[in-house]
């Protein structure tokens, strides 16, 4: 019995870290952007993407005005010890958007912080954004690990109707040291495209390319019926994965709601509350 509990704890251990060191480059987080977007995708598209930017490229952060904020809580595939709560905050001041952000998932058995902050700016109809981020690694009998990396990205809107960004994840090649091993915090780079058809209809695609790992497209389509409601339909090569997702606005307040599966996997369940330009600096 002893044996077998200890194998428990460590393939959740494991499945931890897969999912926090893996998985987090397709996190279902709420991004703040320039319109009320859906998680319609999460944990495969996310909001960012249905805006032709990845949900973790740090240029995005550039659009926002005044103080924006968000709060999400993920399930990944039904297990419970994969849980993730995730915060964002981004500030917009007269020379550059400044943004904090701090997510967790994981059991008490074995859990994963992550802290971040960066600053970002537009330069006329171009985003710029950089970010760092802190890792902590917490594992029975109170064992700490940490790391650390940075992201950095960009995106440009050459017409009102068209999107292309590009964003890079760990390209220092981190690692996070073990007392007996070391695991390497996988390099990521992503190319999007997104093409508002017209004011009820968003298009975008994907192309995503991990270190380790073979290319991941995504496509996704935003529907938009109403300014204050849009719901996202999304599919990725990952395991054949589809989602969707529905988000509604109230003044300055979005609620989101998504669900996705993965054809081995399972399903993952989302949802996240924001808020959004309530004070400060207005572009």
């Amino acid at each position: 019995m002893a044996n077998r509990n200890r194998l428990i704890l460590r393939a959740i251990t494991m499945l931890t870290m897969f999912f926090a060191l893996s998985v987090q480059k397709t996190e279902g987080q709420s991004v703040i952007s320039r319109q009320s977007q859906s998680v319609g995708a999460a944990d495969i598209l996310s909001v960012g993407l249905t805006d032709g930017i990845h949900p973790l490229n740090p240029s995005v952060m550039a659009e926002a005005e005044g103080f924006n904020a968000t709060a999400s809580y993920a399930m990944p595939y039904g297990i419970a010890d994969l849980q993730q709560i995730t915060g964002k905050a981004v500030y917009a001041t007269p020379y550059c958007n400044i943004d904090a952000a701090v997510s967790k998932n994981g059991s008490s058995e074995s859990s994963y912080t992550e802290f971040g902050g960066g600053v970002s700016r537009m330069f006329h109809n171009w985003g710029v954004g950089m970010e760092y981020h802190a890792i902590i690694h917490k594992l029975p009998n109170n064992q700490s690990y940490t790391s650390s990396y940075s992201r950095i990205g960009v995106h440009a809107n050459p017409t009102s109707r068209w999107t292309v960004s590009l964003f890079a994840h760990n390209i220092e090649r981190r690692k996070i040291d073990y007392e007996y091993t070391s695991v390497n915090l996988e390099p990521m780079a992503a190319l999007g495209l997104r093409w508002k058809a017209t004011n009820m209809f968003n298009f975008a695609c994907e192309v995503e390319k991990g270190w380790d790992h073979d290319a991941v497209g995504k496509v996704a389509v935003c529907v938009i019926p109403h300014p204050s409601l849009n719901a996202t339909f999304g599919f990725s090569t990952l395991g054949s994965s589809v989602s969707a997702g529905v988000g509604y606005t109230y003044r300055n307040i979005t609620l989101h709601a998504a669900i996705s599966h993965h054809d081995q996997l399972g399903i993952t369940s989302a949802g996240s509350i924001s808020v959004s330009n309530i004070w400060g600096n207005k572009k």
